[in-house]
């Protein structure tokens, strides 16, 4: 098959899926608009999700099988869903309201997943088709991000155009252009059942996998165990979040494994394994926060100072799933979805999940009620009149000479007293703003020999005074700074010969001393820095 011929049966798919599923493509429209316009809509992150697993939905059997008139329905309450979410986003200034709101927009995008991947019939082979699908849609979307972005990268040094890939236009485009081309990939992409298991695919689930898993997963049981007899010892790895994920993965690969019958026996000893395991890991996890009470050593996602009942109920309802899968059904079924299902109203039900419910324990009575509520803080955030940038520069100076190349520093005595390299003067003026800070706090003056260094002038000038003589100087380090500074960016596209070139000593002499500045760093109303070498005169 050509390309001309995949490009015209492409297009066929998505002629047939926009007839069979308009609303999809209504919302990938709007996700589209929302991701090009996302800086002028409050909230729009929101919007972006939520259009996003509604795109998802839409591709599940339960509505694609469904008659028009049923279609239609679910469209509507599809519509007013994402609008009442979105207005109570945008209106409430109450936090618990605010909190439970995103409660129940995670309940629907998990609940959205779980009808994608639960198709009709044959549940093994399907879900490692929808599988499929969904990684080639992700490929397509990446695939077309990274072409926006090299393809302006390369106009950009081809031009000079000093284009901004952080917050413009250019990323709003790649991102909307991005998301819809992934979303008709989602919504039309017909996958291949010709060659259903391919050889890789066969060497690491049928070959590999089936062998490895039944041993790690024994492993990891003894490895729980261990905490229950042993509470206090070593280190608790696999005993946090990373057990959930872990125990995702192997839910995964038996999925896969079972998509041969051969390995059959091999899947049931991994599940049995799933099963067992949330028995073990409340039991070592209970141990373990009754023996050790530091809030960062608490097993699992609860905190010490939480209360460990969601954590519990969840990992029995997976530990019965895999009983039931084990000894009834003899393998997974579509079952694992409902447990799925149970284990999303557990984290994130409003009110009484473990989001909601750990949340509002920690709310402080006083904050409550927001000031303003999301819209108040949009419109208000975009009449603020923007910051200036603050001035930062750092700039550095030759301070070491000598003829001979094994040298770095010859330092010719007859006209020098004293000799002072290395000396670094700092200052902080405002040591509460969060930023880069010097770990060791350096003085801003110093004094040696009666000669007195000092930064002044918000640390743009260095003060030198003779306390014998009274004898005062100032230099503009600043200013000197400031300038080469300016003229390295200025002309830093130019070609080497019509560069401007920057003096590369600074250099400072009166008749009792003389000063080579070696470098200069300035953060506005933060931080200065000045390192120099001074030489006092005989």
């Amino acid at each position: 098959m050509n390309a001309k011929t995949k490009i015209r049966e492409f297009a066929l798919n998505i002629k047939t899926s926009a007839r069979t599923s308009p609303g999809a493509f209504v919302l990938i429209a709007l996700l589209g608009l929302t991701q090009l316009l996302y800086a002028h809509i409050p909230c729009a992150i929101d919007l972006n999700i939520l259009f996003a697993f509604s795109i998802i939905f839409t591709a599940s059997d339960f509505v694609k099988n469904a008659g028009q008139k049923r279609k239609l329905i679910i469209y509507i309450l599809i519509a007013v869903f994402i609008g009442t979410l979105y207005v109570f986003r945008l209106f409430t200034y109450s936090e618990k309201t605010d909190l439970a709101n995103s409660s129940l927009m995670i309940l629907y995008c998990w609940v959205a997943a779980v009808f994608f991947f639960s198709p009709e019939q044959n549940y093994i082979t399907e879900f490692k088709l929808r599988f499929i699908h969904v990684l080639v849609s992700l490929l397509f979307f990446a695939a077309l991000y990274a072409s926006v972005f090299i393809s302006v990268f390369f106009i950009n040094a081809i031009f000079n155009l000093d284009l901004d890939f952080v917050d413009s236009v250019i990323f709003r485009i790649a991102n909307s252009s991005a998301s819809v081309t992934g979303s008709i990939v989602f919504i039309s992409y017909k996958t291949k059942t010709e060659r259903l298991h391919s050889k890789l695919f066969t060497l690491m689930f049928r070959d590999i996998l089936s062998l490895l898993l039944p041993v790690l997963c024994a492993l990891g049981l003894v490895y729980l165990a261990k905490f229950i007899i042993l509470p206090a010892s070593g280190e608790r790895l696999g005993l946090d979040e990373w057990y959930y994920l872990i125990y995702a993965a192997l839910i995964l690969c038996v999925l896969m494994m079972e998509n041969f019958t051969g390995v059959q026996k091999r899947a049931r000893l991994v599940s049995f394994a799933l099963a067992l395991a949330p028995i073990l890991f409340i039991a070592a996890s209970i141990r373990v926060r009754a023996v050790n009470t530091d809030s960062w050593l608490s097993p699992g996602f609860t905190k010490q100072d939480e209360s460990f009942i969601h954590e519990i109920i969840l990992n029995a309802v997976l530990c019965l799933f895999f009983i039931y899968a084990v000894f009834k059904d003899k393998k997974i079924t579509i079952k694992l979805n409902a447990a799925i299902a149970a284990a999303a109203l557990v984290l994130f039900f409003p009110v009484i999940g473990y989001h909601n419910y750990s949340a509002y324990k920690k709310l402080d009575p006083k904050s409550l009620t927001n000031d303003r509520n999301a819209l108040e803080r949009f419109i208000y955030a975009k009449k603020a009149v923007p910051e200036p940038q603050k001035i930062r520069i750092y700039h550095g100076y030759e301070s070491s000479f000598s003829p001979l190349e094994n040298v770095d520093h010859i330092i010719d005595t007859t006209d020098y007293a004293h000799v002072l390299l290395g000396v670094t003067l700092a200052a902080d003026f405002d040591i509460k703003q969060p930023g880069p800070v010097q770990s060791e706090k350096k003085p801003s003056e110093m004094t040696y020999k009666n000669r007195n260094f000092r930064i002044a002038e918000e640390g743009k000038l260095l003060y030198i005074e003779n306390k014998l003589t009274g004898e005062q100087s100032a230099i503009d380090v600043y200013g000197r700074v400031k300038a080469d500074t300016d003229k390295e960016k200025a002309e830093k596209d130019f070609p080497d010969d019509k560069k401007t070139q920057v003096e590369p000593v600074f250099t400072f002499e009166n008749a009792d001393l003389k000063l080579y500045i070696r470098s200069y760093l300035y953060r506005e109303d933060d931080y200065a820095e000045i390192k120099f070498n001074a030489y006092i005169k005989k």
